[in-house]
């Protein structure tokens, strides 16, 4: 028997809306009253409320399984077939209104929509959709590479239709029923089968997706190349290198440039080999095709004074007895000064030829000299005075000294900067006098007198360089009986301290513009050695070195720096000094300070300037092209480009 719980507000409403939905009549149902209450709403008495089970008799069922209806003019599906009750007389024929997806005829007419059946069902045609197969889809995507393969599968249900069953009604919607269609599992072997089909063949592991055959839809790896073994490169091994006692903290020793222990080794040491490389594996891809493994990377021993290499070039030995270095690479053995305390009064001044190595302080006054070597300072230098061809590492602070690196180098860089500066000068003073001349054409100039008029007014600087030339040459006794020291003879008498300028012509000027190119481009070529200088903090102090100079620490106060191929400080400030770099970049945290304190930033020739920080009053220079900073600014950066100076400040241009 068919029944149904409907509510209403009175046992009629409930009434009612049961006979709609059981589409009988109030005598082919019996009425049983559930429940008569009241609702209840936030605690109070509510609208009432009527519950009621309604159950058509069977009775009637019966008649009309019996197909002894006194139904008229109704239409119904049962078990899947329409059935229909031709309408009384006086009566409208039934109406079937269609599912979108079924199509009909009708008397011989395709119909669609609803359909009046008054001439019966016998001429009336019934389509339904056709049924949808259950499949299965097995896709498989590789990588780029040919190293990883993956399977996308999804299975997916087929469905059957049939016509919904429905009481017989005057107006009846047929509806379809849908019936799904199990689709049966992906199988491993279907997996393999689409692998094979692919040419993937190569890594294939299936173990882990069986725990994912039962799902209608995964992802799963299912095949893994394998990468080449990376090879052992072969390699130099020291059998000198020792750890330093250093303070990791305030200084770290730069192995590109100098690697120095304060080891030794004695005549015929073993004291570096190369340990051949190993080669690697080679791989194969997904589909089985080889990946081969790069052959290791050789190395060549490279040995220098007091060193030799064994005949198959695998192995160095020591022919003298002292400290191995390793300078760009070469491997040497030189003469070492070891200093286990302090360098003071006790030791007196050092000169050395060689390397030096002072565990302690460099006290005031004293002085150290390494020719042919560096100087390594493992604690602080204060008021002395420390030169070397080659580097010169200070793991702590260095106040109120001088320090120069590149022996020679360093002095020619020196000169070759001041003639750097006073060639440009030259340059400028030579085109003015062009010009004014061209614009004078015709009247009678005295060389003398104009040359002199253009120094005072417009080429003061030039006066200045040049004295500070005059002044350098004197103080540096490797300078006497040179070239250089012949110009700055002739310089000193144009530019006497006190009278007039001495000056007889252009020709005169032209002839010591000549001399300074020439001296430039000497010095570039006989005078290329690289020093650099490497220091933890650096106060009231002069540093020159003829490659590159770093500080380590925090701070660098009221310093001047010169170096030929880059300044490197990042961290902590410079603050109160200058920095000159020939040729390179200058790379800092900050320039200047908070009170406007002046601090320049100089490179003469190509090169960038980095800046973290720059303070007001702050100056940078590239290429003679000068910018005063008004502002604060970070993250700043100059160049030169189309002969013009560049300088930003992020993304900002400030000039």
């Amino acid at each position: 028997m068919r029944s149904i719980v409907t509510k209403g507000r009175t046992v009629d409403e409930a009434l009612e809306s049961a006979l709609k939905k059981l589409n009988t009549s109030r005598e082919e149902v019996e009425v049983e009253v559930l429940d008569q209450s009241h609702g209840r709403l936030f605690g109070l008495l509510g609208k009432k409320e009527v519950s009621i089970k309604v159950t058509v008799k069977e009775k009637e069922v019966s008649e009309v399984k019996t197909r002894k209806p006194e139904i008229t003019g109704a239409v119904g599906v049962k078990n899947g077939q329409i059935i229909y009750f031709p309408p009384a007389e006086g009566q409208k024929a039934p109406v079937l209104v269609l599912d979108p997806r079924i199509t009909a005829q009708y008397q011989g007419k395709e119909v669609a929509g609803k359909i009046e059946l008054s001439e019966g069902i016998s001429s009336l045609e019934i389509q339904l959709p056709d049924s949808q197969e259950p499949f299965k889809e097995i896709r498989c995507s590789v990588s780029d590479d040919n190293m990883i393969a993956t399977v996308l599968c999804n299975r997916f249900n087929g469905v059957s239709y049939s016509l919904k069953d429905a009481y017989p009604t005057e107006y009846l919607e047929l509806k379809l029923e849908t019936t799904p269609i199990p689709c049966t599992e992906i199988t491993i072997g279907e997996i393999e089968a689409k692998l094979s089909f692919l040419g993937i063949k190569y890594g294939v592991d299936l173990t882990q997706i069986e725990k994912f055959l039962a799902r209608t839809s995964f992802e799963s790896v299912v095949a893994r190349g394998e990468y080449p073994t990376e090879p052992v490169d072969a390699r130099i091994e020291y059998i000198f290198e020792n750890k330093p006692d250093v303070d990791l903290e305030s200084s770290r020793i730069d192995l590109l440039e100098v690697h120095a222990t304060v080891s030794s080794c004695s005549e015929g040491d073993l004291i570096a080999r190369v340990v051949p490389g190993i080669p690697g594996k080679d791989g194969r891809d997904v589909f089985g095709e080889k990946i081969s493994a790069r052959e290791p990377r050789t190395v060549e021993l490279k040995v220098g004074e007091g060193v030799e290499l064994s005949e198959d070039g695998m192995e160095a030995y020591a022919t003298v007895s002292g400290m191995p270095l390793l300078v760009k690479d070469v491997l040497k053995v030189l003469q070492v000064y070891e200093l286990r305390g302090d360098a003071d009064v006790s030791t007196g001044n050092i000169r050395f030829e060689g390397e030096v190595i002072i565990h302690g302080n460099v006290a005031d006054q004293v002085k150290v000299s390494a020719t042919k070597g560096g100087v390594r300072v493992y604690g602080t230098v204060y008021g002395a005075y420390i030169s070397a061809d080659n580097d010169i590492v200070i793991n702590k602070t260095v106040v109120r000294s001088q320090v120069y690196a590149g022996g020679l180098s360093v002095v020619y860089l020196r000169v070759k900067t001041l003639l750097t500066s006073l060639e440009e000068q030259f340059v400028n003073l030579l085109q003015a006098i062009e010009l004014i001349k061209n614009k004078s054409s015709g009247s009678d100039l005295d060389e003398e007198t104009l040359i002199g008029s253009l120094l005072e007014l417009k080429y003061t600087k030039l006066i200045d360089i040049a004295r500070e030339f005059i002044e350098y040459v004197d103080s540096e006794t490797h300078l006497r009986n040179t070239t250089i020291e012949d110009l700055s003879i002739q310089l000193a008498d144009m530019f006497p301290r006190r009278g007039l300028f001495r000056i007889s012509g252009i020709s005169k000027l032209v002839l010591i513009h000549e001399t300074m190119q020439g001296l430039i481009d000497r010095i570039t070529q006989d005078y290329s050695n690289e020093a650099n200088i490497k220091a933890a903090y650096l106060q009231n102090s002069s540093l020159e070195a003829s490659g590159m100079v770093e500080i380590t620490g925090q701070g660098c106060f009221y310093s001047n720096v010169v170096a030929g191929t880059g300044f490197r400080m990042t961290r902590g400030v410079f603050r109160g000094g200058k920095i000159v770099v020939t040729k390179g970049n200058i790379n800092l945290q900050e320039l200047g300070g908070p009170s406007g304190i002046v601090t320049e930033a100089e490179i003469l020739h190509e090169g960038t300037i980095n800046i973290g920080k720059v303070y007001t009053n702050a100056r940078i220079s590239i290429n003679n092209q000068r910018y005063k900073f008004d502002n604060d600014y970070s993250a700043v950066r100059a160049y030169v480009s189309d002969g013009e100076m560049k300088v930003y400040s992020g993304s900002l241009s400030l000039n």
